[in-house]
């Protein structure tokens, strides 16, 4: 017969209603399908590892493969090897990683909340503690309030991204190494996969750990245990990851420029990201410190001075190191990016500080501190995560639709591209009525238009070359236009073609006014296919679009 207490009955009901919550968040609350945000983005990596013939001539995949992102191919593509396809294998992992979010984050509170009060035996404070945990997840104010400084609150973000799985790897990781016994011993393991996935989120959850370990480090063990986690988890691969993929030696003024500037102001970009939302932040931050001052309790002191700290260093020393200073690493890092942990980080100092507020009263009701049981919570735990791993499994298997384009005529587009061209074929979009993504996810050919950013810095400037002449060049190109004998646009794409692989131009069946001249080697009711070497009989004077295209990557790209 083992001790069970009703605090472990109380953590098992709450935990049920994590779960629950999930689901219902799962059934109600996202799209069931995986082209959502930026995840489309990785789906070339992992048919090209399906079929390495595919995309040779695709520079986003070309240079994109070369990266971090690769990882999370890797992943999805090893799923295959049970017998799903990578549509499926995506998806439940999407599945996987909301069922899991909100369960796992109960958990790991609950071992930080256990480690600050680890004799801590009042209902009240467990209930008042384990209900706010679950009940703020769904707070309008904290769901809907304005970025701080360029970025939503990860954990509010129910899609399936490269950040959230590294997010959700990260809580995982929080809760192995805030755990006794063995366990501890995979959080550098757990770790290192975050890492792997997003080399950036994963330091940010070692700095989130961090905080709240740190006052309680008592040993000599625990801090070998924090070094160990640093140094596999985050410096090896790292590491690696610096030796492995490829430096283009870019200078920190050029590659502020082209990342930051040119590409991700709305995330990355200081001086015009700080609001009133930031202002208000920061006022939450510092609020806890008050309690903690009035309890005269240093380790929550130290806590809330600490997550203060690093929420406003991660601002200014973004805004300092990449706007002033202009230091390569510190655009690398992204460091505001660590704004997105705040609604959590928030929490968990809340609950420590109301826990110590509440649990210092002595008019809280008393109850039978241990019942007796036979049950082993280690294998309820066991058994718990088997049945969540059952549930995605049945659930992704009873949800999942391979996704199809929605526009119309969509299929007879795809059916002429995939017969009539070639894998080597590179299509120009202008204005076309399908988007950009499903032309590589659905036709399997290469795109010219530059729809994502390759996060390799080697393709940073024909990135911005491509993306220069794309909108400044061809897609605006018409708004000048007199009249629709103007053969400007076929003869810019003509030139185009001769610096960039072009074959043909899918556009809007409304602009074939502008190719008037040439015939269409397929037209529908919403769309036209042109052929690029058709546009030859009135071929254009190239040699200033030829002149320009060499300045392009720096010259009249402020936009």
């Amino acid at each position: 017969m083992q001790n069970f207490n009703y605090n472990k009955i109380l953590k098992i009901i709450f935990l049920l209603a994590s779960t629950f919550s999930a689901i219902w968040y799962f059934s109600f609350g996202i799209p069931h399908d995986i082209y959502q945000g930026t995840t489309v983005a990785e789906i070339p990596f992992i048919l090209k590892l399906l079929n390495p013939d595919l995309f040779n001539n695709d520079f986003y995949t070309t240079f994109a493969i070369v990266s971090p992102k690769i990882i999370f191919a890797y992943l999805v593509y090893i799923l295959t090897f049970f017998g799903w396809g990578w549509e499926q294998a995506m998806y439940f992992i999407m599945v996987l990683r909301i069922l899991i979010e909100r369960p796992i984050l109960f958990l790991t509170l609950s071992k930080i909340y256990e480690t600050y009060y680890p004799r801590e035996n009042n209902l009240l404070v467990l209930t008042f503690v384990y209900a706010f945990i679950v009940i703020s997840m769904h707070l309008v104010f904290f769901q809907q309030m304005a970025k701080p400084s360029g970025w939503a609150t990860i954990n509010t973000i129910g899609i399936l991204t490269q950040s959230t799985l590294s997010y959700t790897l990260g809580i995982i990781y929080m809760y192995f190494s805030f755990s006794n016994g063995k366990f501890r011993y995979f959080s550098c393991l757990i770790l290192l996969l975050c890492t792997l996935i997003h080399p950036t989120i994963s330091p940010f959850m070692f700095v989130f750990s961090c905080i709240f370990y740190l006052p309680v480090l008592h040993d000599k063990q625990s801090l070998i245990h924090l070094s160990r986690n640093l140094f596999i988890g985050i410096v090896l691969p790292l590491i690696a990851y610096r030796l492995l993929l490829p430096n283009a030696g870019m200078s920190a003024k050029d590659y502020i420029y082209y990342y930051i500037i040119l590409v991700h102001p709305v995330h990355y970009l200081s001086s015009k990201l700080m609001n009133g939302s930031t202002i208000t932040w920061t006022i939450m931050f510092f609020l806890p410190i008050i309690p903690a001052l009035l309890l005269k309790n240093t380790r929550l002191i130290i806590v809330c001075v600490m997550c203060t700290i690093t929420y406003l260093c991660s601002i200014w020393i973004h805004y300092m190191g990449t706007e002033v200073l202009q230091i390569k690493l510190i655009a690398q890092l992204g460091l505001n990016r660590f704004t997105c942990l705040r609604y959590i980080i928030w929490i968990t100092q809340i609950i420590l500080v109301a826990g110590a507020f509440i649990s210092k009263n002595k008019t809280m009701l008393t109850y039978p501190t241990k019942i007796k049981t036979s049950t082993n919570t280690n294998y309820l735990k066991i058994i718990y995560m088997i049945t969540i791993l059952i549930m995605a499994v049945i659930l992704s298997n009873m949800t999942f639709k391979s996704h199809q384009p929605k526009q119309k005529n969509a299929k007879k587009l795809i059916n002429w591209i995939t017969k009539n061209t070639s894998k080597e074929d590179v299509l120009f979009l202008f204005d076309a009525p399908i988007h950009h993504e499903y032309i590589r996810t659905h036709f399997y050919r290469a795109v010219f238009n530059p729809s994502r950013f390759p996060f390799n810095e080697a393709a940073f400037p024909e990135f911005a070359e491509r993306r220069y002449w794309v909108r400044k060049q061809i897609r605006y190109i018409y708004r000048d236009v007199t009249s629709p004998d103007d053969k400007r646009l076929p003869d810019a794409l003509y030139c185009l073609s001769k610096h960039y692989r072009i074959d043909y131009v899918v556009t809007k069946q409304q602009a074939t006014k502008f190719f008037a001249d040439y015939k269409p080697v397929l037209i529908e009711d919403s769309y036209a296919i042109y052929k690029v070497t058709d546009f030859t009989n009135h071929e254009a004077d190239c040699l200033i679009f030829d002149k320009n295209i060499k300045h392009s990557s720096r010259l009249g790209m402020k936009e």
